[in-house]
């Protein structure tokens, strides 16, 4: 048997439904057919800013911006049809002229005999939603115009934690000549060359895997077969534990810059080449003959301190101008690609640099410095070589030092200066994009630091593939 209800007075009622009035957060306000206020409660008077006395006994239209002011005369024939106005999204003017969003539910009040003769209506604050929303729907359209640009621009894409393709733009598609179907859900892998060592994509996503940005240059394979070069930046998203949740990468096609430098460094290597071998053919003898002439001239002038000290400068004068040629006939002639030449040939050019009498070059090495790549050594001595002639050219630099470092399977080449320094950026000279092409080709990370006025320092770090 169901409980039996308490009954309830109509006072008591009166009591507890004045009692909700008083104490909610949302206007809530009684009015007549002809839209005269006859009640307002303490929320009313915190969000219109009117004190009750000011509003019961005038028209509602007080709230009313200039032009709104027919919406009450819509809302009150609703009304007196026996309709219910439910959230109904609109503008008020408070006291102090302020205009707010507000959001009214209105229900028509009847007698006792059923006839309707006013309306109570709710009104809540949403200024703060409406706010919300219209910052939000700013920051979509303006993300929308970023997007657009990008896509108008770069190949873009993202992936997933994991390095599953989760979105691709257009030109990604283009380039790659793969349908958007045939790229989301796959990896990277889809697009690799096999021209980059597995330590080059070690490092790479080692870098993202900490949350830091990656930059480089990679060769990609379109499905054609066809092999195409992108400038890449991949950006990690992390989360508040800072482990990343996704990266977006932004790339350009730099294929035909690529392509110019690669004719441009065939040409330069053949001519040298050519160069190298007529000197060592052609001064072979010659400089044999130089050196027996220094030992000639050290015996004549036994016994003659005055003669033997002319010989001695003459000799060393003479000594200086073999080094030179030979510095000039090895740098052009092929280097030797074998194991141990790298540390031969760095050990050499420091000594033959010191020999020109131009700056002061050292060796910062605390061990000799195996290495265990003779392809990667012979362009790694290129670098050496093509650093110390930019020091000696064109920054005027009085002191070189030329680092090499073994820390496990990493070896790093620095070559520093204290010349005038420069403002690194793209373009800046051939010299530096041979050798950055250089450090590309073996997978190797090549860095610049340089200021104007603070010499510089060319970094090159590879891994043993090994």
């Amino acid at each position: 048997m169901p409980a039996k209800r308490p009954d309830i007075s109509r006072v008591e009622l009166t009591e507890r439904l004045a009692a909700i009035v008083e104490s909610s957060d949302d206007a809530i306000i009684g009015k007549n057919l002809d839209g005269i206020v006859t009640a307002w409660n303490p929320a009313a008077e915190r969000i219109f800013g009117y004190r009750a006395a000011e509003m019961i006994g005038h028209s509602i239209k007080i709230l009313m911006p200039a032009d709104r002011q027919d919406e009450e005369d819509r809302m009150i024939r609703r009304i007196r049809a026996g309709e219910r106005i439910e959230h109904y999204e609109t503008l008020r003017r408070r006291k102090d002229g302020e205009i707010i969003d507000v959001s009214l539910t209105i229900s028509p009040i009847k007698n006792r005999q059923g006839r309707i003769v006013g309306a109570s209506k709710i009104a809540r604050d949403v200024s703060a939603r409406k706010g919300a929303e219209l910052t939000h729907a700013a920051m979509v359209n303006e993300l929308k115009e970023i997007k657009a640009a990008l896509d108008e621009h770069s190949i873009v894409a993202i992936t997933d934690a994991r390095g599953r393709i989760t979105y691709v733009n257009d030109k990604f598609c283009a380039i790659s000549q793969y349908s958007r179907e045939e790229l989301l859900g796959q990896d990277h892998r889809i697009i690799n060359s096999k021209y980059h060592p597995k330590s080059f994509f070690r490092d790479l996503w080692g870098t993202i895997g900490r949350g830091r940005v990656w930059h480089g240059e990679v060769q990609n394979r379109a499905k054609d077969g066809s092999f195409y070069w992108v400038d890449t930046t991949i950006f990690p998203f992390v989360n508040a534990a800072g482990k990343p949740t996704q990266y977006v990468a932004i790339r350009t096609d730099i294929t035909q810059r690529k392509q110019l430098q690669k004719e441009v460094l065939d040409i330069s290597e053949s001519e040298q080449r050519r160069i190298g071998a007529d000197l060592h053919d052609g001064l072979g003898q010659q400089l044999t003959g130089i050196e027996i002439l220094c030992a000639g001239l050290k015996e004549d002038a036994a016994g003659n301190p005055a003669l033997a000290q002319q010989a001695d400068r003459i000799a060393k004068l003479l000594r200086a101008s073999i080094g030179q040629v030979r510095a000039l006939a090895r740098g052009l002639a092929p280097v030797q690609d074998e194991p141990d030449s790298l540390w031969a040939g760095i050990v050499e050019l420091v000594e033959q640099t010191n020999s020109l009498g131009k700056a002061e070059c050292e060796l910062d090495s605390p061990t000799v410095v195996r290495f265990d790549d003779p392809v990667a050594a012979g362009q790694l001595y290129r670098i050496a070589q093509e650093a110390v002639n930019n020091a000696l050219k064109h920054s005027r630099a009085k002191r070189i030092t030329v680092s090499l470092l073994r820390s496990g399977k990493e070896l790093e080449l620095a070559v520093a200066d204290n010349g005038v320094g420069f403002t690194p950026g793209p373009g800046r000279g051939m010299g530096l994009q041979v050798m950055r092409h250089r450090a590309s080709v073996i997978g190797a990370g090549f860095t610049i630091e340089a200021k104007p006025g603070h010499g510089t320092v060319i970094r090159c770090r590879l891994l043993s593939r090994k």
